[in-house]
């Protein structure tokens, strides 16, 4: 192999590497979300007083992440 083909082998096994760790990153992320909103929507079923359009605002910003 040249080494230009050596080069392109190892961009391709780098960029699968880093789309992996992006990926796992994301998971994570959205797991992290998912668990914020669901306490706070504990939170208001469990009837602490939460004024709805701060929870509404804060759910669209996690779901923006």
């Amino acid at each position: 192999m040249t080494f230009s083909k050596l080069d392109n082998a190892h961009n391709r096994t780098y960029k699968r590497k880093m789309e992996r760790e992006e990926a796992e990153l994301q998971r994570k992320l959205t797991e992290r979300n998912r668990f914020i909103i669901a306490q706070l929507q504990q939170s208001k079923t469990n009837g602490i007083e939460w004024d709805n359009n701060c929870v509404n605002s804060i759910q669209n910003n996690v779901n923006l992440s």
